[in-house]
């Protein structure tokens, strides 16, 4: 970062590559070669203009190392220096590597320089590999691959992992030392942009099964399959047109006709059981306030 603010700084042009790296080579190449000369010509006319950049950056850099340790003292972020043990932790969300993770992170730099002495020897000196096969991964694991995962149904039904925002908890941080919020209270809610409760994680709003509302309903009643005939008391049917459709589909026809027929049979044997005088079929209704209205 500092790198980027001073010396790569005055090295770098309006816009970059952008615009000199389609079909002008030479001016690409122009670009690198220079590119060491540019900012030791600005660093002069600067002195010769009496422009200091160092006092700058110097009281940035030291607003910035004040933010951190207020951070710390506060206690919004876990103060590194306060523990003697040799944990390694992460100082944003305070979570602990275990101990085979946290030795193999540590020491991924020696690791690193085995596996390129390795890499010498058997692709440039002795040719045993071939220079272009694929160089093993350490699969070292981090902070990164340590963070919890869960699945979230879709608003298709398909589960999408979710992964934890390792910069998530950096951002509160940040937001709270300087707006003064509360951050015990921000986490009390989910971190969603929506009440999962309510939508997917697409936004889109979560529908549930209105099968599970009768089964409920069924749990504080006695469910006959078949009404008890009252001699003198007129009974009606009331019938779920579209659980009849999907009980009965095509009901073995091959045409309309004969489907209509097997339909009507089925709708007019109620009036045979007891003394039943009304058979009413209902269906759904999209309402235009409705739920349903909107999809």
């Amino acid at each position: 970062m500092a790198l980027e603010q001073s010396i790569n700084l005055d090295s770098k042009s309006k816009g970059g590559m952008i615009g000199i790296s389609q079909n002008l080579e030479d001016v690409l190449q122009r670009w690198f070669l220079t590119i060491h000369e540019r900012p030791a010509i600005i660093t002069a006319v600067k002195q010769m203009c009496g422009i200091n950049d160092s006092d700058r950056v110097g009281e940035h850099d030291e607003k910035d190392v004040e933010k951190i340790v207020a951070c710390f003292k506060s206690g919004l972020m876990k103060d590194p220096f306060s523990d003697d043990n040799d944990i390694l932790c992460n100082i944003a969300t305070g979570v602990v590597l275990p101990e085979e993770v946290a030795h193999r992170l540590v020491k991924s730099k020696e690791e690193g320089l085995m596996q390129l002495d390795c890499f010498v020897q058997q692709r440039l000196h002795c040719n045993s590999l071939s220079f272009w096969d694929a160089i093993p991964n350490l699969k070292i694991k981090t902070f990164n691959t340590t963070t919890k995962k869960i699945r979230v149904p879709s608003s298709n039904e398909k589960s999408v992992v979710m992964t934890e925002d390792r910069d998530l908890f950096g951002w509160l941080l940040i937001v709270a030392n300087v707006r003064e919020i509360n951050l015990r209270e921000v986490l009390s809610f989910e971190l969603s942009a929506v009440p999962y409760s309510l939508a997917h994680s697409d936004s889109t709003l979560r529908k549930t099964a209105k099968s599970v509302l009768l089964q409920i309903l069924e749990n504080y009643v006695t469910v006959e399959s078949r009404l008890t005939s009252i001699p003198g008391i007129a009974t009606v049917y009331i019938l779920d047109g579209m659980a009849l459709v999907q009980m009965m589909k095509f009901a073995g026809v091959t045409t309309f006709s004969e489907m209509a027929v097997k339909y009507y049979e089925v709708i007019t044997s109620y009036f045979r059981q007891g003394n039943c005088h009304r058979v009413d079929m209902v269906f759904y209704q999209y309402w235009h306030s409705s739920i349903k209205g909107g999809e």
